[in-house]
């Protein structure tokens, strides 16, 4: 518990972070009584792959009986040996397989296929709450780290909070103070201040949802408009792309960080820089176009992309990209 990670965790988390048997585990309320119960990891990962399980067969209509897990890299061997173990011996599983999620990623691709063999592949993964940037090669279909980096505190929610931040200084009705956000709301009826933003836990989680909305639709727009309406709230605010990228600046160097020095490290120059491919999509203009000068092929086959550009899930790359290493099983 005294990691710095898992004091950086606690201070994010809704959830109290206990420690038992030297791992971390999260206590929760369980019910109106108020009556806690803690979970491990491992606990937490059974129940997880057990509704997934009980879903993949009630759409198939038969048993599964095997698993491919896909888990990020920074994930420690003992802990993939622990929830293999829970895949078989708690859940039944026949066979199991731990991988990657960045190989997974590159799977989808084909790049553990003979066309693959021996080039170098940069996955860049912007997900909800981590980032990571990792090179390897699969060398006659076995991959082989090069580098990796993770940032554990980077994801699409640091720019959610960015956004809903920003959104306060933009609403030219309300009242606004400069300490921070303090935006105040009117009621929908148009009457009188509602109240504090920061003092709505109603009002934070609309307009939270809302900005995440804004933020996917400038990637494919210049200009959007942030919109909260109902429960008595009524609130909206242009959001331009140019805005929002100057507001998330840092966060975009922080992303655009992770890989750059791990193509330098490895003596790629302009052209000799690993094929680049992007695990989950980044949801933000700045950091696309930060890849995509040395992006080298457009979607995995089958992926319903039209001219490069992701439709689908957003972790479907890592499920295909799975099914097809744990073929082996």
């Amino acid at each position: 518990m005294e990691d710095h990670v898992v004091k950086r965790e606690m201070e994010l988390v809704p959830y109290k972070l206990t420690e038992r048997q030297g791992w971390a585990s999260i206590q929760v309320e369980t019910g109106s009584d108020g009556h806690v119960k803690e979970f491990s990891l491992l606990h937490l990962a059974c129940i997880l792959i057990s509704e997934l399980r009980h879903k993949a067969e009630a759409h198939l209509g038969r048993e599964v009986a095997n698993a491919v897990i896909a888990v990020p890299h920074y994930l420690p061997y003992i802990r993939r040996q622990d929830l293999a173990s829970v895949a078989r011996y708690d859940l039944g599983f026949h066979g199991v397989k731990v991988i990657d999620q960045q190989i997974a990623a590159a799977a989808a691709y084909h790049h553990h296929t003979k066309r693959g063999d021996g080039k170098a592949v940069l996955v860049f993964h912007l997900g909800g709450r981590t980032s990571s940037a990792t090179i390897f090669k699969f060398i006659n279909g076995t991959a082989r780290h090069i580098t990796a980096r993770s940032d554990l505190f980077l994801g699409g929610k640091s720019f959610d909070r960015s956004s809903s931040t920003l959104c306060g200084f933009l609403q030219p009705d309300v009242m606004t103070s400069l300490r921070g956000l303090s935006t105040t709301w009117r009621d929908s009826s148009g009457g009188g201040i509602r109240g504090n933003i920061r003092q709505d836990k109603e009002a934070l989680l609309r307009l939270w949802v809302a900005c995440e909305h804004a933020k996917k639709a400038l990637s494919d727009q210049e200009e959007t408009l942030v919109q909260v309406d109902g429960g008595g709230i009524s609130f909206s605010a242009a959001l331009t792309r140019a805005k929002l990228e100057e507001m998330n600046r840092d966060l975009f160097d922080r992303a655009m960080g992770l890989e750059a020095p791990s193509g330098e490290s490895q003596g790629h120059g302009r052209r000799g820089r690993p094929r680049r491919r992007q695990r989950e999509d980044p949801q933000g203009p700045s950091a696309r176009q930060g890849l995509l000068p040395w992006q080298e092929a457009k979607q995995p086959r089958g992926s319903g992309s039209r001219g490069g550009r992701r439709s689908g899930h957003r972790d479907s790359f890592t499920s295909r990209g799975g099914s097809l290493r744990g073929g082996v099983l």
